[in-house]
């Protein structure tokens, strides 16, 4: 009988077998005892370098192990900061804050079955007229993601809270976090000076100034006044178990208010300012409009109207998709500050530094005299057979300063601009000069986002843009104010108080103090024109009241100077002008208005006796 193991023979051995020669020639040989010491050395070896790592973490590694368990168990919550207020001249707040509540889900810490979250998501939605599948699906998501935290709502109400607080009283895996957003008064009157706030975006994060959920300034004094206004969010750390359920609290740091703002603005004259303009506007049928009220004494604006306007309110409330494509789609801008972003021609509001230039570089004296009969004809440098014509809007015969002022005489402006015959004129490059000293081609620096340059053409810049050379007709037409050039309403409203004060220019600002501390004034550039020559354009600038384009304001019970301008666009109307100061003998006030497609600067007179009617009533 072979037995099992027999069974597997040696061939090289089974003649042997067969012959009885051998017992077995089998293949199973004995393991060397050899073997059994090498996987010996081998288990203690393994055994002796896993206790010696384990030592090594114990006392090497301990405190940073220790560190980073203490830190899984641990998350930091931002506490948020209250935006400083904002507050107008004469003492109204502008800018409040009002209270919010963020609802989150911390995802492991539900306990529920997905027929007790619809049931939940049903009630919530009931209760807050919002999408019950909506909050479901987060609900869903935030349940198949363990260890995280997914925004259920952003900015509830008290009310909304109230209104659901039996529903999530009791539930572990709902958190209500308190958060603050604006609440603007009046908002459409002052959308374009104040602003509005934005949620942070994970750029804004990354710079480690703010916290996810942070709100911060997008434009105005909110985005400009960012960091004074937002003072610094606290922190606190919440100590969570492995079910994911909060077991302590504690607060790293508290949270700092920031700091609260006083405008130069004063929110009666702002109000009535944007009334006035509106009104004005819609009586001629057009879409747009500027409106500028300041203190010529130091710069401050006292009122800023861009319109069309905005309800800053939507950006604090969320706003929709819809409503936001409807502003950037609508033709007549209301997002886009005017008065300091729009670049228009200045037409005859120029003329006043023209002036102040001709009669400082000696070109003019004050009673030199221009005559115009219409036109200005100019032969050609190249053909004299060929004759250019410049034209005046009428003919007023001999003309001085003063007159040429008063009486917006273009001929009287070609000749000392650009110069005529035996007088040689400015030149193109004196002309820019003391544009540049007027605050005129470059950002004035208001405190204000989004201020633009303006334009002040030069030959250099024609060839560079244009690829053209630089002829005479360009030098007439930069100093009546059209062709090129371009200026800001801020700019021309600043350019206006140097005549105003007798000769400096200050930095426009709109805010005046920072927690009660004044910020001052700055003075950008002064007795840069001597006080002769500047006496004599405020004359010219007064005569235009009493008897020249802008006479509609001497019916007003105070004496006002100023200076009318009929730009040129290239379509069927001309943009309206107006820039003045008040009283004449001792100025308080500089009035600006722009009119888009106003047509007649008359309009713009009127609009501006309005505004100074209004002043004279709420100073």
């Amino acid at each position: 009988m072979i037995e099992p193991e027999e069974i597997f023979f040696d061939g090289s051995k089974l003649k042997e077998f067969d012959e009885g020669s051998i017992e077995v020639g089998k293949l199973e040989n004995p393991i060397a005892f050899s073997v059994f010491n090498v996987f010996e050395w081998f288990h203690i070896a393994v055994l002796v370098f896993l206790g010696a790592f384990s030592i090594f973490v114990v006392m090497a590694k301990g405190e940073f192990y220790e560190a980073q368990a203490i830190d899984n168990s641990s998350r930091a919550f931002p506490v948020f900061s209250k935006r400083g207020l904002i507050y107008s001249s004469n003492g109204e707040i502008l800018a409040d804050n009002k209270t919010y509540f963020d609802m989150l889900i911390r995802s492991a810490s539900i306990d529920k079955s997905d027929v007790e979250l619809r049931k939940l998501s049903d009630e919530i939605a009931s209760d807050t007229g919002r999408n019950a599948d909506s909050i479901y699906d987060k609900f869903k998501s935030a349940k198949e993601r363990q260890f995280s935290e997914i925004q259920l709502f952003k900015a509830l109400s008290e009310e909304e809270v109230e209104s659901i607080k039996e529903h999530i009283e009791n539930l572990s895996f709902i958190e209500i976090r308190q958060t603050f957003r604006r609440d603007y008064k009046d908002s459409e009157h002052f959308a374009h000076i104040i602003g509005y706030t934005g949620e942070v975006s994970p750029l804004d994060v990354s710079s480690g100034k703010y916290a996810r959920g942070d709100r911060i300034g997008r434009v105005g004094i909110e985005a400009f006044y960012d960091d004074a206004l937002r003072g610094n969010y606290g922190v606190t750390v919440k100590r969570i178990n492995s079910t994911g359920e909060v077991f302590r609290q504690d607060v790293l740091s508290s949270p700092t208010d920031g700091s609260n703002l006083t405008l130069r603005i004063n929110s009666e004259i702002q109000a009535k300012s944007f009334e006035i303009l509106e009104a004005h506007i819609r009586e001629l049928g057009i879409s747009a409009g500027v409106a500028i009220v300041m203190d010529p004494n130091n710069g401050g604006v006292i009122a800023m109207v861009s319109f069309p306007s905005f309800d800053s309110n939507l950006f604090e409330e969320g706003i929709s998709q819809s409503d936001f494509s409807n502003f950037l789609s609508d033709k007549s801008k209301p997002l886009f500050n005017r008065a300091i972003g729009g670049e228009y021609p200045s037409g005859s509001t120029i003329k006043p530094i023209i002036a102040t230039a001709a009669l400082e570089e000696n070109v003019v004296t004050p009673d030199f005299l221009v005559y115009s009969g219409g036109v200005l004809e100019v032969p050609s440098v190249y053909d004299g057979s060929i004759v250019y014509k410049f034209k005046d809007w009428k003919a007023h015969g001999w003309t001085d300063v003063r007159k040429a002022v008063a009486d917006s005489v273009n001929i009287y402006f070609y000749v000392v601009g650009g110069g005529y015959k035996d007088i040689r004129g400015l030149g193109i490059n004196r002309m820019e000069q003391y544009l540049s000293k007027f605050g005129w081609g470059a950002a004035l620096g208001i405190d204000l986002t989004g201020e633009a340059r303006g334009l002040v053409p030069t030959p250099k810049w024609k060839k560079d843009v244009k690829g053209e050379n630089w002829y005479i007709g360009d030098s007439y037409n930069t100093s009546i104010g059209q062709g090129d050039i371009l200026a800001t309403p801020l700019q021309i409203a600043a350019s206006t108080m140097v005549f105003a004060n007798g000769g400096t220019l200050f930095l426009p600002h709109i805010v005046e103090k920072v927690n009660g501390k004044s910020v001052g004034e700055t003075v950008i550039i002064k007795d840069f024109i001597s006080g002769k020559n500047i006496q004599v354009v405020r004359e010219g600038m007064r005569r235009a009241v009493e008897s020249g384009s802008s006479k509609f304001l001497a019916g007003l019970p105070v004496t006002v100077a100023g200076k009318t301008g009929t730009a040129e666009t290239g379509k069927e109307k001309s943009h309206a002008w107006f820039t003045g100061f008040a009283p004449y003998e001792n100025p308080q006030v500089v009035v600006t208005v722009l009119l888009e497609d106003g047509d007649s600067s008359n309009f713009a007179v009127r609009a501006a006796a309005d505004i100074l009617g209004a002043w004279l009533v709420l100073k």
